[in-house]
C-alpha cells in the first residue's frame, strides 16, 4: 500500500536565534503539532548548536510567529521542536464565561521579544503589581473580554495571567487591546498575541468544560 505524501508548505519565513545574533531567511516546508521544518535560502554564517532556541517569524501571516529548539540540522534543512504556535484564526475557537480570574499589567510596545518570552516561561520580568479582574464577559483560546481597571487603550499590549477554576491551572499570554467598552463599568476585548501550545490547549478545554457547566446547569433548571 502506498503513503501518502505530506504536503508540502511554501511560506515565507525569517528565522531568528537571538542567542547569535543570526537573521536568516527560508521556507516553512513541513508543519505539525510538536515540529517544524525549515529549508534556509542561505548557508548559515555561523553553526547553530542542537537545542537552540529559534524563532521562526510569518511575513505573510499577521502576527504568527512559532518558538522552539533546534532538533536537527542537515545542510539548509531545520528541523524545529515547537513550543509555541502561530495563533489560529478566532473563529475556530468558541467563548464561554466564568471559571477565569485575570491578572493584567501594561507595558511598552518596544517590550523586546527576549523579555516577552521570558514572561511566558514563567518569569518575573515586571515591576508593576498586576490589576487583578474576576468580572469575565468571556473568554476563548484566542483571547478575553473583561473589566478593566487601570484605562488600557486600543493598541495597549499586555502581560496576562488567567487563572482556571477548578483545575488552578494558570495560563499566561501576551495580549494586545483590540476594543474598549466605556460604561458604568470600563471593560476590553483583548486578543492574545501569543501563548505556549499547552496554555492555549488548556484554554480550550476549560471553554469546553464551562459550556458543559452551562448545559447542565440548564438541564437541571429546565427538566424534560
Amino acid at each position: 500500500m502506498s503513503r501518502t505524501a505530506k504536503p508540502t508548505l511554501t511560506i515565507s519565513a525569517e528565522v531568528v536565534v537571538d542567542d547569535l545574533n543570526l537573521r536568516l531567511r527560508g521556507v516553512l516546508e513541513e508543519f505539525q503539532h510538536r515540529s517544524c521544518i525549515l529549508e534556509l535560502k542561505d548557508d548559515p554564517s555561523v553553526n547553530i548548536p542542537l537545542g537552540t532556541e529559534i524563532v521562526i517569524q510569518l511575513p505573510t501571516v499577521e502576527g504568527a510567529r512559532i518558538t522552539g529548539t533546534l532538533k536537527r540540522w542537515l545542510g539548509r534543512r531545520l528541523t524545529i521542536d515547537v513550543q509555541r504556535r502561530p495563533r489560529e484564526q478566532k473563529r475556530y475557537f468558541p467563548r464561554a464565561s466564568g471559571g477565569v480570574a485575570v491578572e493584567y499589567q501594561r507595558l511598552p510596545n518596544s517590550t523586546s521579544e527576549v523579555v516577552q518570552r521570558s514572561w511566558l516561561k514563567g518569569l518575573s520580568v515586571a515591576d508593576d503589581v498586576p490589576c487583578r479582574t474576576e468580572q469575565i464577559v468571556d473568554f476563548s483560546a484566542s483571547g478575553v473580554r473583561c473589566q478593566d481597571e487601570i484605562g488600557c487603550r486600543v493598541g495597549d499590549l499586555l502581560f496576562l495571567s488567567l487563572e482556571l477554576s477548578p483545575s488552578n491551572h494558570t495560563v499566561r499570554a501576551i495580549g494586545r487591546v483590540v476594543r474598549c467598552y466605556v460604561g458604568s463599568t470600563n471593560e476590553m476585548a483583548v486578543d492574545f498575541v501569543d501563548v505556549t501550545g499547552e496554555g492555549m490547549e488548556r484554554l480550550a478545554r476549560h471553554t469546553i468544560d464551562r459550556q458543559m457547566a452551562s448545559l447542565d446547569e440548564l438541564h437541571t433548571s429546565n427538566p424534560a
